[in-house]
């Protein structure tokens, strides 16, 4: 996996649009919980995952997904506007 750092097997970070998305397996259960380093979580990623590999498809989506919204956002046409007075 690109942009993760393993610390141990209770807590892995990921990078995140420059961010450190931080990966916690608190629970006695083993569930995994999401964390931002810095600024509020995304709402896909508030609740909890039962398998590692949820956690990593989840982070994976959501990668593709903004870049695809950034690429789309930065590809729209440029509208230019001619001003005209009453002289021209």
């Amino acid at each position: 996996m690109q942009n993760m750092v393993e610390t141990n097997t209770k807590r892995r970070v990921f990078e995140l649009d420059g961010n450190k998305l931080i990966a916690i397996q608190s629970d006695p259960y083993g569930f995994w919980q999401l964390h931002l380093e810095h600024g509020q979580l995304p709402e896909r990623f508030q609740g909890q995952y039962s398998y590692w590999d949820a956690v990593v498809k989840d982070v994976e989506r959501y990668k593709t997904l903004r870049a695809q919204a950034t690429a789309e956002v930065q590809t729209r046409p440029v509208l230019r506007t001619k001003i005209v007075t009453k002289d021209s």
